[in-house]
């Protein structure tokens, strides 16, 4: 994480950082609460950086499949900055697949979209990700 946050322009050191960190988050024993603040800091502090995006979220659909992992996310507001970078790169369709699937996997925990903004900016996101991508069956079939 450090390296990251000391070269936030490498694409490569962000994906294959990425590929680390599902790998190490999926062990249940791993400490992850010191993990996954930093985290989703380095993806809200470098929202314009369009490959590191791409990593960032398809990192956030992995990490929010596994159930130990879905109530630190949305307590960090994951959703929130997983909906930004929707927002930020509405034409890149692995950010829009990626997202839509992250989105998805955290709505499995019933109190991921309680709040009215979230579910609000969740279900503009994938409504706008459907639209810029209608052609796309891969974010068609993440978004619903």
């Amino acid at each position: 994480l450090k390296a990251m946050r000391n070269h936030t322009e490498s694409s490569c050191l962000c994906h294959e950082a990425c590929r680390y960190l599902i790998v190490l988050c999926k062990n249940k024993t791993t400490n992850v609460s010191k993990l996954m603040s930093p985290i989703l800091d380095l993806m809200a502090n470098n929202p314009t950086h369009e490959e590191n995006q791409e990593s960032f979220c398809t990192m956030m659909a992995f990490l929010a499949s596994y159930e130990h992992l879905r109530s630190e996310i949305i307590a960090l507001e994951g959703a929130v900055v997983l909906t930004s970078s929707m927002k930020e790169h509405i034409k890149n369709p692995i950010i829009q697949k990626m997202g839509c699937l992250a989105l998805r996997n955290l709505s499995m925990n019933e109190m991921a979209l309680e709040s009215e903004s979230i579910l609000s900016n969740v279900v503009e996101a994938i409504l706008n990700a459907m639209i810029a991508h209608e052609g796309c069956t891969d974010i068609q079939a993440e978004a619903c």
